[in-house]
């Protein structure tokens, strides 16, 4: 099967079952401390903020300044109008070509998009060729899409790469160079509303969510909450295929893999912050020393977004 249309089932597949329909009562099922973070919209996924977070030397992060959210290829009207009242100024779009190809975002009046390429493509070479081996016999054997996302995680190829996929993105150089042009974008516009956002607003969006938090100062329990809060968003989801693998039988390893696909893992996200912590002594570390944001842009990214 051609590794291509292996990709466009998968975007299709995402579009149809991982995006919300019009109306999405996702909103509705937050507890009231998510639900004074959410930014509510009816068909963008994953939506929230980042203001209120407490740093580590006692400020908080500006309400209504940044912003994280899944694609906005499906806005309504009143999606865009909330965002638009909320003064936007930048959207950085952190997907591949082919995602932005397939789904391009509406346009939000008043904010530049910018692309900023975090992974051209989320499979890398081994996690291709275990795909090529995979996708075809599974394809063949099992139609229902349900089923086969949990005989596809069970393959310990797989599990290995999606454990290893965020550490992955933040040791890759040509990451690093999307993620220093992210911050130095962030950094133009002096303090105005930003937004960042991936396919699902959860693992490359939450990365980015993780830079600037750690940058800011908030510590790093917190930051892994916030990534942790996508999990919420995809309730539905999770507890539908999760039943599925209770069904048939899946191991445990099998179940972590299959959250971490549709879901996050916290667990596998703090390795990044493990990792962060013990080669550059921080979060803020990693961002000064890897993607050479400088102490000056580091003290006013605070002045912008920290009162």
């Amino acid at each position: 099967m051609n590794i291509e249309l292996i990709k466009e089932n998968v975007m299709k597949w995402m579009a149809e079952e991982l995006t919300p329909g019009e109306g999405s009562n996702v909103y509705d099922t937050l507890s009231d401390e998510l639900k004074k973070r959410s930014l509510n919209l009816k068909n963008v996924q994953n939506g929230r903020e980042l203001g209120g977070y407490v740093t580590k030397d006692g400020k908080t992060v500006k309400k209504g300044k940044l912003l994280r959210t899944a694609n906005l290829s499906k806005a309504t009207e009143q999606d865009i109008s909330k965002l638009e009242a909320l003064d936007l100024k930048l959207i950085l779009d952190l997907r591949s070509s082919m995602e932005r190809q397939n789904f391009p975002d509406k346009e939000v009046p008043g904010a530049e998009n910018v692309w900023a390429n975090l992974v051209e493509s989320s499979i890398g070479p081994e996690m291709e060729k275990t795909v090529r081996k995979l996708a075809p016999r599974l394809l063949k054997e099992n139609p229902d899409m349900k089923k086969l996302t949990v005989k596809f995680v069970s393959d310990r190829g797989i599990q290995k790469y999606l454990r290893s996929y965020y550490l992955s993105i933040v040791k890759d150089m040509k990451t690093q160079k999307e993620l220093t042009h992210c911050f130095s974008e962030i950094l133009k516009k002096e303090g105005a509303t930003v937004l960042w956002h991936c396919t699902q607003g959860k693992d490359r969006c939450g990365l980015m969510s993780l830079l600037m938090l750690g940058t800011l100062g908030v510590d790093d329990e917190t930051i892994l909450d916030d990534f942790s809060v996508s999990n919420e968003y995809y309730r539905e989801f999770l507890d539908e295929r999760l039943l599925v693998a209770k069904k048939m039988l899946a191991g445990r390893k099998t179940k972590e893999a299959l959250i971490s696909m549709i879901g996050v893992s916290r667990e596998y996200m703090k390795e990044v912050v493990d990792y962060m912590n013990r080669e550059y002594g921080s979060i803020a570390g990693y961002v000064k020393s890897v993607l050479k944001v400088s102490e000056d842009e580091i003290s006013a990214l605070k002045s912008y977004y920290l009162e």
